[in-house]
């Protein structure tokens, strides 16, 4: 899944280790269309190697 393809919504939870928020998800079923998602993120830092 391509990070452009999503849409970040509205936070519908967090916990110990990241937040969960509702989004959008473009062609993930089938082209054109868009699907309502959870995205889980996770704290901590980014490392670039």
């Amino acid at each position: 899944l391509n990070f452009c393809s999503l849409t970040i919504g509205h936070l519908i939870g967090k916990g110990a280790f990241g937040f969960v928020y509702q989004g959008l998800a473009k062609n993930i079923n089938s082209k054109d269309k868009i699907t309502t998602v959870a995205i889980k993120t996770v704290r901590g830092k980014l490392i670039n190697k």
